[in-house]
């Protein structure tokens, strides 16, 4: 069996697949069917690669039924198992402790501590289902924004009278004084590292894995079926794409947050920041230089000068 760890939205069913799918696997063990399944050769969407359904446990219970049928379930080649975290936590550490101690290879995929600003995205690659009613799909951007306030901050809501001031500079506003951007829950944090496992940077994953790929598969001890590389290759090309967002923003954070300090010119409408990255830059103002934005009526922040422009001493927040 080949374990598969990860932080929340970073790759890990892509990853998945690929373990599957550059071992020449024709089918896979899929726990929830109780059957071998057909392995597609494209598990890309728009979104994310979730049109490969891996054996991807999201409770204690979920595990142990999974890991159960899965371990006595024969192959002539391997199964894998893939989650991240999960509440409550201590549940996930035992999950985390039993892959650990029976798995016979781990994978453990995480972002470092100067690439943690990747996960600061408002909507979601995996779906938008509410968080108060799990079965309730968010069609839109002000639905979105409305459950997750509601279901997190509801009491700080009230504080900052958002039902009556729900406007977008209100809201980015409040996102920015109420949600550090500079925490995410890294599924290291519960690894015992001094064991054998495979640690891989999820930025490299996104970046250049076809040149790292070969290391992961030594360390598995899987031949790649060369066979299958160029169509993989192609599939990766895609995936890659749905990370640039992120990614441009991870890079580019500080050289912004610099530039409105300094009135340097950056077109920030190249990054499609969305609400969350925004409101990080506010927040970067606040607690890096003590400078809180004038961004009434702004709807979208368009450059760098924008908004030093916008700039005062901040008077009015203390973080």
């Amino acid at each position: 069996m080949i374990a598969v760890l990860t932080d929340p939205v970073v790759g890990g069913t892509f990853l998945n697949w690929t373990i599957h799918y550059l071992a020449g696997h024709e089918n896979y063990f899929r726990s929830s069917s109780n059957r071998f399944v057909t392995l597609n050769s494209d598990p890309v969407t728009d979104v994310n690669a979730h049109r490969f359904l891996a054996n991807h446990p999201v409770s204690l219970s979920e595990f142990i039924k999974d890991f159960k049928k899965i371990s006595s379930t024969p192959t002539d080649t391997f199964h894998t198992i893939y989650f991240h975290n999960f509440n409550p936590l201590d549940e996930f550490k035992q999950a985390v402790d039993t892959v650990q101690s029976v798995a016979d290879k781990l994978v453990v995929l995480t972002l470092n501590s100067s690439n943690i600003l990747y996960s600061t995205k408002f909507v979601k690659r995996t779906g938008q289902y509410s968080y108060a009613t799990a079965r309730r799909y968010l069609t839109n951007s002000q639905e979105i924004y409305e459950d997750f306030i509601d279901h997190f901050f509801d009491t700080s809501k009230k504080q900052f009278d958002l039902d009556k001031n729900n406007t977008v500079w209100n809201q980015r506003e409040f996102i920015a004084l109420t949600i550090n951007h500079k925490t995410y829950p890294c599924v290291v944090d519960y690894v015992d590292k001094s064991k054998i496992h495979y640690l891989l940077e999820s930025t490299e994953l996104f970046n250049r894995f076809e040149f790292t790929v070969k290391q992961l598969f030594d360390f598995l001890d899987v031949k790649i079926d060369q066979s299958r590389w160029d169509n993989w290759y192609m599939v990766y090309q895609k995936w890659r794409q749905i990370h640039i967002n992120s990614l441009q923003f991870s890079l580019y954070f500080d050289t912004i947050v610099d530039a409105i300090v300094k009135n340097y010119y950056i077109d920030l409408l190249r990054f499609n920041l969305d609400i969350m990255q925004e409101a990080a830059i506010q927040r970067e103002l606040l607690i890096k230089h003590n400078l809180a934005l004038k961004s009434f009526q702004i709807t979208k922040f368009t450059d760098t000068q924008q908004l030093h422009k916008l700039l005062e001493e901040n008077i009015y927040h203390k973080l």
